[in-house]
């Protein structure tokens, strides 16, 4: 399961200085807009200490760790949807992804101006989503006239997908996000930006008066019920070109007790509701696998490859604790911590998984 995250704000709100941050990619940096017209992706390793120990345990020599891949895509400016700036060509990237990341300018910098003056979350918010709003009610009211049209020569099979239709574009005209039970019914070619999931990102750079800002954002992001993370984009793209030592004692040093961009990368799990689980195939290679929760050994099998799905059998499963207090896999066997399963048991976070195929 590839995670993919667009990174989405105003221009000079920060979100490139973000995904170098992320990535240390080194993408160009400029304060004016439309620096990034073609949209930059990076991948990141999740954070992961349970993969350090299993590794200690296991000694594989290819260790893998879970990916976020993480899409800086252009500033989205007022008039979007009706082609300003790069218009639909930057909403069609955003269309690509499973959440959206909205970094949310809290600092006042002279040297990099805002487009509208002063930050002020509240107003930036809306302009982003005005123009998502926009853009996601054309899609639909094309694909509304589509399959109206069909209705009228008779067929059945799509006369729920108009119910679903217009029910999202009711919500969309009055300016709501689509509740669940309409998400739920959206047809899977349909995507709607709208219905994704979102976390906010309250870029800051650390001076007093911009706690108005992110209390603001704050307010914001409870009203719609979405998580906050507040990060200081330039200092972590610093800390991210520093050598893993001097990072250390430069945190220490400063009292940062973690880094805002693990924190991004776990609400991102957490919001999508992913767990991980391992696999260590013949010795050569030990891997972390981000799901979704709920999912079955059978799906998960299928994971790693089209072929294990299809040839299932069994599974054989350690859970981590068990495994790390057996001192690894053959001390687990002999305390009898393996359990075989078959195709619809739900991978529970932290599984430590053998699939058996034929």
């Amino acid at each position: 399961m590839g995670l993919k995250c667009g990174i989405v704000g105003l221009p000079n709100s920060g979100k490139s200085t973000l995904f170098n941050a992320l990535t240390g990619a080194g993408v160009r940096m400029d304060t004016f807009p439309f620096t990034t017209v073609d949209p930059n992706v990076g991948v990141v390793e999740v954070p992961d200490q349970r993969l350090k120990k299993i590794a200690e345990l296991v000694r594989t020599p290819k260790v893998t760790p879970a990916t976020v891949h993480f899409v800086d895509i252009a500033g989205l400016v007022k008039g979007a949807s009706e082609g300003e700036g790069l218009g639909n060509a930057f909403l069609s990237h955003i269309r690509g992804t499973d959440l959206i990341v909205h970094v949310v300018r809290c600092f006042a910098d002279e040297d990099i101006p805002h487009l509208m003056g002063q930050p002020n979350p509240h107003r930036d918010i809306e302009v982003i989503e005005l123009e998502l709003f926009s853009s996601d009610l054309e899609v639909v009211e094309r694909r509304l006239e589509k399959v109206e049209v069909l209705v009228r020569k008779g067929v059945k099979d799509v006369s729920h997908e108009v119910d679903v239709l217009r029910a999202l574009r009711d919500h969309l005209s009055r300016g709501e996000r689509p509740p669940q039970e309409v998400i739920r019914e959206l047809p899977s070619d349909l995507h709607i930006i709208t219905a994704l999931p979102v976390i906010f990102v309250a870029n800051v750079s650390g001076k007093d008066e911009e706690a108005q800002w992110v209390e603001s954002l704050s307010d914001e992001a409870q009203r719609r019920d979405a998580p906050l993370v507040t990060i200081n984009a330039k200092l972590e793209w610093e800390l991210s070109d520093m050598e893993p030592e001097e990072r250390k004692e430069f945190m220490a040093a400063y009292e940062i007790p973690f880094s805002g961009v693990e924190e991004l990368s776990g609400a991102a799990y957490k919001l999508l509701d992913l767990i991980t689980f391992y696999t260590h195939a013949g010795g050569k290679e030990l891997r972390a696998w981000p799901v979704k929760r709920g999912t079955t050994a059978v799906k998960g099998a299928g994971m790693i490859h089209s072929d294990f799905e299809k040839g299932f059998i069994r599974a054989e499963v350690i859970a981590y604790n068990d495994f790390i207090s057996a001192g690894g896999e053959h001390g687990a066997r002999e305390k009898g911590f393996v359990k075989t399963v078959g195709r619809d048991y739900l991978i529970q976070d932290g599984d430590i998984i053998t699939f058996k195929t034929r």
